[in-house]
């Protein structure tokens, strides 16, 4: 039997975990006493991530919204799309930016990198 501190993802719990029965991954690690200053203060916690608000719309549904901008008459800018996040294990790893903040990263639509470029070397965008 063993009283610990449950660290995940980098941050602590708030309480004490008893764990009683046997743990079949290394998730946890004995430091000897006279390491645990040297241990402590290597640590560094992680960084929270700024989560944009906002996105781009897929390309055809983008350019039908600003059809429909110019038809209905108003001024023709790009429209962004909400961005609904599911934060239940993440909520202290990240947050999303409030009014004017700038994220940390940009969410865009598309298909990345390709494994292999040469396949894609001759077709016109």
């Amino acid at each position: 039997m063993v009283l610990t501190e449950k660290v995940f993802r980098g941050r602590k719990a708030t309480n004490l975990v008893q764990l009683d029965s046997s743990s079949y991954k290394t998730d946890y690690l004995l430091i000897p006493k006279e390491e645990e200053e040297r241990f402590c203060k290597s640590y560094t916690p992680p960084t929270q991530r700024i989560l944009p608000r906002t996105m781009e719309f897929p390309p055809l549904l983008k350019e039908i919204l600003m059809r429909q901008m110019k038809a209905d008459g108003k001024p023709v800018t790009e429209p962004r799309l909400s961005v609904k996040y599911n934060l239940t294990n993440n909520l202290q790893l990240s947050r999303i930016a409030k009014k004017g903040e700038t994220p940390d990263f940009e969410i865009k639509i598309g298909l990345g990198t390709p494994a292999s470029p040469n396949l894609y070397k001759n077709i016109k965008q």
